[in-house]
């Protein structure tokens, strides 16, 4: 079976015609892991780094990623979004930090590739 890709039409690459769907509200959750080596997955942890508490930063800069998405990835509609999530979380046997993002809006389209830039 061969997959079709929506933003490729006859060989070009091109925008996908949003503009007969309904306005609904949609959703899109994304999920991301960054490790660490275990010395700096407790420093992070006790928030015990020389610059300071990074997650304040992070999220503030996921969420103008998500804002600003239809800018950075070509073909992206550029849509309202009502709503952005950013969590952060342990995995102490890991050494890792889970990201977890919501993104919401009442457009035509998803939000799923906003969901995924943190």
């Amino acid at each position: 079976m061969t997959k079709k890709f929506s933003h490729i039409v006859e060989n070009k690459a091109t925008m996908v015609d949003v503009s007969n769907k309904k306005e609904t509200i949609r959703e899109a959750h994304g999920y991301g892991k960054i490790s660490f080596k275990r010395k700096v997955f407790l420093k992070v942890k006790e928030n015990n780094l020389k610059k300071g508490e990074i997650f304040s930063t992070a999220r503030i800069a996921s969420i103008q990623a998500a804002k600003k998405t239809s800018e950075l990835i070509p073909l992206c509609h550029n849509i309202k979004i009502n709503f952005i999530s950013v969590d952060f979380g342990f995995l102490d046997k890991e050494n890792s930090i889970i990201i977890n993002t919501i993104v919401k809006t009442t457009e035509n389209t998803g939000v799923e590739i906003e969901a995924f830039l943190r």
